[in-house]
């Protein structure tokens, strides 16, 4: 994947509590970890 220069990812409110076990646990809340960190990967973190 490429991004422009002016491309920004916003990551908000990713909390352990939203995973299994968790407080406030969601059904496969788990599974937005890997997906962000690919979407990290793939910028450039200056």
């Amino acid at each position: 994947m490429t991004h422009g220069k002016n491309t920004a990812l916003i990551v908000v409110d990713v909390q352990n509590d939203f995973c299994p076990g968790g407080a406030l646990a969601v059904k496969n809340g788990n599974r937005v970890v890997s997906v962000i960190n690919s979407l990290v990967d793939s910028f450039e973190i200056t």
